[in-house]
C-alpha cells in the first residue's frame, strides 16, 4: 500500500478564513493537480480550487447538510504552495473542518454556537471530526493508499476568550484536546500538532489565559504554536492568512526535523 500525505486543519472561523470571503484566489496561485481537498458536500476528494471547494463548512450535526459555499480559503492554501515548492512530486490531501464560534470549553446545548471541540462533549465537533475523517480516509484506503497524517493544525480558541470560566479552563482543555486527537482521531497518533495563538485583541477580554494555554503546548513533544500579534484584523484578511499559512509551514518544518 502506498502512502499519501494528509494535512488536517480545523477550528472556528479563522480556520475557515472568513476574512477571505469573496476574495478569489490570490495572485500567484497556480492550479495544482497534486493537491486535493476533501469536499464534505460531495463526499469526494477533489483537486483543490480556492474559492470553489475550499470552504469545507462544518456540519451542524451528523446527518445534517453541509453548507455548499466555497467562498473562503484558509491557511491550507499557502501551506500547499510551500509544500509544492519543497516536494514537487508528492501529493497532498487537505482535510479541513471549520465552524464559527466553536470553542474548546464544554458548553451544553444544541445551538450551532454551543457545539464545541471539547473531547469530553458527546456528539459535538470533536466526535463529528472522527466521523468525517473516517469518511475521508475510506476512499483513499480503498484505492490502495495509506493516509499519512503529516500534521494537525488548530486555528481556534477565540470563543474561549469571551468568558472567564472558559478562558481559565483553556490550558487544561488544550492538553486534553491534543491528547484526545492522538488517541481517538484515526491515524493521528504521531502527527505534529500546531496551534495558532489568538490575537492580542481587547475584544477578547480573557485572552491572557487562552494565550498562555496555547503557549504551553511548546512544552510537549511534537507541538508548536505560531503568533498573529502583528495582524490587524480579528478575522484575518487574505494577506494575513497567507502570512499565517507560511508561519504554520515553518513551524511544521521545525517540529518534523
Amino acid at each position: 500500500m502506498n502512502m499519501i500525505d494528509v494535512l488536517i486543519t480545523f477550528g472556528q472561523s479563522n480556520d475557515r478564513a472568513e476574512g477571505t470571503r469573496n476574495f478569489g484566489a490570490p495572485s500567484g496561485w497556480a492550479a495544482d493537480t497534486l493537491t486535493a481537498i476533501w469536499n464534505p458536500g460531495t463526499q469526494l476528494w477533489e483537486q483543490y480550487a480556492p474559492g470553489v471547494n475550499s470552504d469545507a463548512f462544518g456540519q451542524l450535526a451528523l446527518g445534517e447538510p453541509y453548507n455548499p459555499g466555497g467562498q473562503c480559503w484558509g491557511i491550507e492554501l499557502p501551506f500547499a504552495q510551500r509544500w509544492r515548492q519543497r516536494f514537487p512530486s508528492r501529493r497532498l490531501q487537505v482535510f479541513k473542518r471549520a465552524y464559527g464560534s466553536t470553542g474548546i470549553a464544554e458548553v451544553p446545548g444544541s445551538a450551532a454556537s454551543q457545539r464545541d471541540y471539547n473531547p469530553y462533549s458527546i456528539g459535538d465537533q470533536f466526535d463529528w471530526c472522527i466521523n468525517d475523517l473516517n469518511n475521508a480516509f475510506s476512499p483513499l484506503i480503498a484505492g490502495g493508499y495509506y493516509p499519512n497524517v503529516i500534521g494537525v493544525v488548530f486555528v481556534g480558541c477565540e470563543t474561549d476568550t469571551l468568558t472567564q470560566a472558559a478562558a481559565a479552563a483553556c490550558p487544561d482543555n488544550l492538553i486534553a484536546l491534543r491528547s484526545a486527537i492522538r488517541r481517538f482521531w484515526p491515524l493521528c497518533a504521531q502527527a505534529p500538532f500546531i496551534a495558532v495563538r489568538v490575537l492580542d485583541s481587547t475584544n477578547w477580554p480573557y485572552r491572557a489565559d487562552v494565550r498562555a494555554g496555547i503557549e504551553q503546548l511548546a512544552n510537549f513533544p511534537g507541538c508548536r504554536w505560531v503568533s498573529t500579534d502583528d495582524f490587524a484584523h480579528e478575522h484575518y484578511i487574505a494577506s494575513e492568512v497567507l502570512t499565517l499559512g507560511n508561519r504554520i509551514f515553518d513551524a511544521w518544518l521545525d517540529v518534523r526535523i
